[in-house]
C-alpha cells in the first residue's frame, strides 16, 4: 500500500500535476453470487406506507461505506495492473489513493501519453477515469473536448486545496477559536 504523504510528494514533484477519479468505482465490482447473501437488507415494499410488508433485497456489488470496500476496489486494480505490466499500470499503482489518481510529469509528451493510457488500461477493467484536472492547459482542454474534464480553478485534493492557476496546494482554512466577550 502507498503512503499517503509519497503520493502528495509525487503529484508536487514535477512540473505538470494531474488527478483524477474513477467514476462509481465501487459499483464496478460485482460480488460472486455465493457472496451476495450477506449483503442482504430490508426495504419497505411501500416506502410511503411504514405498514408496509418488509422485502429482502441483497447488494450485487460492492458496498460503498462498507469497511472492506476500500480493500476489494484496491485488490481488483492491483490484480488488473499485474496482469496489464505497463509504465502507465506502475505509475497508477503508485499514485492510486482508494479512487483518486494524483501523480506529476516533466513534459506535456508524458502527460498526456498516462492521459490516453491510464483511461485506456481502466476502461478495459470496466473502469471510467473522470474529473480530470490539471494545470496544463493542454491536458485541460483535451479532457473537456472528451467530456470529462473537471473545470472547477480550486480542485479538491485529500483534504487540501489545490489552485490550478497558481498552482498552489493549501489546506483549508479552519477557524479553532471563537472569541468571548
Amino acid at each position: 500500500m502507498t503512503d499517503l504523504t509519497e503520493i502528495l510528494v509525487r503529484f508536487r514533484m514535477y512540473k505538470y500535476a494531474v488527478t483524477a477519479d474513477i467514476e462509481k468505482a465501487f459499483l464496478h465490482i460485482e460480488l460472486d453470487v455465493d457472496d451476495r447473501d450477506v449483503t442482504r437488507f430490508y426495504w419497505l415494499e411501500n416506502p410511503m406506507d411504514t405498514e408496509s410488508r418488509l422485502i429482502t433485497y441483497r447488494f450485487k456489488v460492492v458496498l460503498f461505506g462498507a469497511t472492506c470496500s476500500p480493500f476489494m476496489l484496491s485488490a481488483t486494480l492491483m490484480k488488473h495492473f499485474r496482469d496489464n505490466p505497463s509504465t502507465t499500470s506502475t505509475e497508477l499503482q503508485r499514485n492510486l489513493y482508494v479512487d483518486n489518481v494524483l501523480t506529476s510529469f516533466t513534459d506535456k509528451q508524458s502527460l498526456l501519453k498516462f492521459y490516453t493510457e491510464s483511461r485506456k488500461l481502466l476502461s478495459e477493467a470496466g473502469f471510467n477515469l473522470r474529473s480530470w484536472n490539471s494545470n496544463s492547459t493542454e491536458l485541460q482542454n483535451v479532457a473537456g473536448r472528451d467530456k470529462i474534464g473537471d473545470n472547477d480553478d480550486i480542485v479538491k485534493i485529500l483534504g487540501m486545496r489545490w489552485d490550478r492557476e497558481s498552482d498552489d496546494l493549501k489546506f483549508q482554512q479552519i477557524e479553532f477559536m471563537e472569541k468571548t466577550k
